[in-house]
């Protein structure tokens, strides 16, 4: 073993004993500066992965009580996904439903959650984890997102070959169909719905049916980890080299956090209330030349970036 393997491992151990010692603390404070080592070049065969428990995939907040996360949980029941909510306050934790979830839900100001379940049928269910109720009658269907208020959600559709976004009343009525522009994961503005790809940083009006684009080439094409406003004017976002704020009136655009490749802050939610962001953070750490260990978290930090807290899980 040469000196990189045994540094790698010396790095693994000794986050390994950090994690241990923070077991049994509801938050802990990841504030301070850590230096962010970008992966090297993969393998010809590529990485062999190992996940950490638990495996989660995100998480939104409860828009009536900050203190409640939606969570998606790979790891409480084997070979299935459940759809938690936890109290990031008490620790009290109660699954609602197991199932082929493979994106994180939507949870609305009405107290209904939006997921997609199996090949793509769009499902609500009540936060108290009655009513389970199949929205689409057909699959391919992706993406549900409420609005701000509640009162509107929308999803998006590949049952023809091309992606198209349907938008309705709360009780299901349809309002319009998007064609021009589309719904990324969040929309709690009153009229845009941010997305953050890889050739974009784009708004939709959801109004208007237009794109609005902020940003050309965010990060040289390289996939970005979401967006979502912090007030009617600020989108903050991230991409794999770090996490921003735009002013969307002045194309302002201030660096919040610098990040790289080996970690990943994903799937934002914004809590008026708290004035905080929840993340999915993914930190990727060589074990040797081919294995990578691979760790999900859920963070949570301030509006502006600072003051990182790890949420118990």
């Amino acid at each position: 073993m040469n000196q990189t393997h045994r540094n790698y491992l010396l790095h693994s151990l000794l986050l390994l004993a950090l994690f241990a010692a923070m077991a049994g603390c509801r938050k802990v404070d990841v504030s301070a500066d850590v230096i962010c080592k970008a992966l090297p070049e993969s393998p010809v065969w590529g990485w062999r992965y190992s996940f950490d428990t638990p495996v989660v995939g995100g998480a939104r907040f409860n828009p009536n009580n900050p203190n409640e996360i939606v969570i998606l949980d790979y790891t409480w029941v084997p070979h299935r996904t459940s759809i938690c909510i936890l109290n990031t306050a008490t620790a009290a934790r109660r699954c609602i439903y197991e199932g082929n979830v493979d994106a994180v839900p939507s949870w609305g100001k009405n107290g209904w959650i939006l997921f997609v379940e199996g090949a793509g049928t769009v499902y609500r269910i009540h936060e108290s984890g009655d009513s389970l109720q199949a929205l689409t009658s057909s699959g391919a269907n992706y993406d549900p997102v409420w609005n701000v208020d509640g009162l509107r959600y929308g999803f998006r559709s590949n049952g023809t070959g091309t992606n198209l976004y349907y938008l309705f009343h709360e009780d299901g009525t349809p309002i319009d169909t998007l064609i021009n522009s589309g719904l990324g994961q969040s929309w709690n503005h009153p009229t845009y719905s941010p997305g953050a790809y890889s050739a974009q940083l784009v708004l939709t009006d959801t109004e208007r049916d237009s794109l609005i684009i902020l940003e050309s080439e965010p990060d040289n094409g390289q996939s970005g980890g979401g967006a979502v406003f912090v007030d009617d004017h600020t989108l903050v976002y991230a991409y794999p080299s770090g996490i921003y704020a735009m002013d969307i009136q002045t194309r302002k655009k201030t660096v919040l956090r610098e990040t790289c490749n080996s970690v990943l802050y994903k799937f934002p939610d914004y809590s008026p209330t708290l004035n905080k962001l929840i993340w999915l953070k993914i930190t990727l750490t060589p074990l040797s030349y081919s294995e990578m260990r691979v760790t999900h978290e859920l963070v949570t930090m301030d509006a502006d970036g600072n003051h990182e807290e790890l949420v118990g899980l």
